[in-house]
């Protein structure tokens, strides 16, 4: 079993290379439960990426659930047949006051790759059935502007050179995020974490993204640092990957 997990290992640490020769990679074959042994990675981690084999199932199990509400550094899920880096960083905001991380995580990701930010921000309108008037939507839209201002404020001129385009979404946030991130190169959204309930910290919008995100996604908690200054180099991310194979 060792020796056949061993050359699985191997063969991620020679992609590694192929892809990143200046990369430094270090594999370490560990015995334990996967998620047990990635949230204790994640303490001195800066970033956790958590793969889906094709032999999964789901890639949403006990894992996916788990690691990204409990991890002690941003989390990115990676699709399987995601493509190569393209379009723009789409940052779901929920106007509660949980998302101040995960938008200083967009702006640093947009900043890194030169790409523009798409804010979105998703109001249930509560309608049941009948038409609201125009003077009704102008209300939610104008309130969702005011939320999407607040939440960035401040980010803008931490980073000057991020174009940021606000989007308001009136409805459920799962339709609205996945159709804003259908061309992006990542979607990031934050997660809570609040008393012995942190097993639910994604929510239900936040898990479903695990299962239909058409592009990575990271999940950011209240771990991330507070309100980064723009930065112009970067020290190279710790990436600690893992197979689900057999989960």
């Amino acid at each position: 079993m060792e020796q056949a997990e061993a050359i699985v290992l191997q063969d991620a640490a020679d992609r590694v290379d192929e892809l990143a020769p200046s990369l430094g990679c270090e594999s370490r074959l560990i015995l334990g439960r996967p998620d047990d042994v990635l949230l204790a990675a994640s303490k001195n981690a800066d970033l956790l990426v958590l793969g889906c084999s094709g032999r999964s199932t789901s890639w949403l199990g006990r894992m996916l659930t788990n690691v990204p509400a409990h991890a002690s550094c941003p989390v990115v899920a990676v699709p399987e047949g995601a493509t190569a880096p393209r379009g723009e960083v789409v940052v779901g905001i929920d106007g509660e006051g949980v998302c101040a991380e995960a938008v200083g995580y967009a702006f640093d990701q947009a900043a890194r790759w030169n790409v523009g930010l798409i804010a979105v921000m998703a109001l249930a309108a509560g309608f049941d059935g009948y038409v609201p008037s125009e003077g009704l939507l102008e209300q939610l839209h104008q309130k969702g502007r005011r939320h999407l201002a607040e939440a960035l404020s401040g980010w803008c001129g931490s980073y000057p050179d991020v174009a940021v385009t606000q989007l308001v979404a009136l409805g459920d946030a799962l339709p609205a995020l996945t159709e804003a991130a259908k061309d992006a190169r990542l979607l990031v959204i934050g997660t809570h974490r609040r008393g012995a309930l942190r097993a639910l910290a994604l929510g239900s919008v936040g898990s479903s993204l695990l299962r239909a995100a058409p592009c990575p996604i990271a999940i950011v908690g209240t771990h991330a640092p507070d309100k980064p200054t723009a930065r112009r180099e970067h020290r190279a991310e710790q990436l600690i990957g893992t197979s689900q194979s057999g989960l």
